[in-house]
């Protein structure tokens, strides 16, 4: 997570593609712009990880995907602001997905890539693909700091559920109601009660036990204001929730534009929506 403020492409890649269910229909769930390089089934070593994903004999759909974002996390370290890995590679496809296989083969003696919340979610995308399972990528922004912040995740569409569900590359984290604890999707956190979002990493449960990979309370205390997803280079759809944000007010660090300013800077010809909490999708 860091500034999306001085150009155009560095924000595409943190925000995503196609519609949120019942808004907007699109063709597919695939990313002209971002995705396109990563759907690619002749990557190599895509059929030797979608063999060792399935020696591990995921009883659902679900628990496949969560093996997927597990195996993607595991072989990553979080990439700094400046590192020359992440500079160089973060973006090839190929060299991705070779380092995180090639990790998982020998992890004393074969490096770990660098990478950041939109290439580990495009990793993650690439390798679903591979197996046959639909996913966009989603951004989340917020107006709390003197910039635009932005963090990318990916929603999965689960084929035996006939629902996109949210998952966090970076955090490895996904997202249970509550009540009954079904698996929710990007919406449900920005325009639903945050407080009844149980964030777990399959094995622990709870805002403040999922620290595996970094602190995931800040993304409940500072996210989940602003969502976005790209359908192509061309068009973006963002939904506000207006109950989270200031819409006047500037950003310092974004030449004192203020969040409609930004967005329509940052993106090409979004269209913008202004929604409350407890809007429903």
């Amino acid at each position: 997570m860091k500034s999306l403020m001085r150009n155009k492409i560095f924000i595409l890649f943190f925000v995503s593609i196609s519609t949120i269910q019942c808004q907007i229909e699109s063709e597919n769930g695939y990313d002209l712009g971002v995705l396109e390089p990563w759907l690619d089934k002749s990557i190599p070593y895509l059929e030797e990880i979608r063999l060792e994903i399935e020696s591990q004999n995921p009883v659902s759909t679900t628990q496949k995907i969560i093996a997927v974002r597990k195996y993607v996390r595991e072989s990553f370290v979080y990439a700094e602001s400046g590192d020359e890995w992440f500079d160089e590679y973060a973006h090839n496809p190929v060299k991705v997905i070779e380092t995180i296989y090639m990790w998982h083969q020998d992890p004393l003696n074969n490096p770990q890539a660098h990478l950041q919340c939109g290439p580990s979610s495009c990793a993650m995308a690439s390798i679903l693909y591979y197996m046959d399972l639909e996913s966009r990528l989603v951004g989340i922004l917020t107006d709390d700091f003197d910039y635009v912040a932005s963090h990318a995740c990916l929603e999965v569409f689960n084929q035996e559920t006939n629902k996109w569900e949210l998952h966090d590359a970076q955090y490895d984290i996904h997202f249970l109601d509550s009540i009954d604890r079904h698996l929710l999707y990007a919406p449900d956190l920005v325009f639903g009660n945050i407080n009844s979002v149980i964030p777990t990493n399959n094995i622990l449960e709870g805002w403040e036990n999922v620290n595996q990979y970094g602190p995931a309370e800040k993304l409940r205390d500072h996210y989940y204001e602003i969502l976005a997803y790209d359908i192509t280079s061309k068009r973006c759809v963002v939904y506000i929730n207006v109950d989270r944000i200031l819409l006047d007010k500037t950003f310092p660090e974004n030449d004192e534009m203020n969040i409609v300013e930004f967005l329509n800077y940052a993106y090409l010809y979004p269209s913008i929506y202004y929604l409350s909490d407890g809007d429903i999708f």
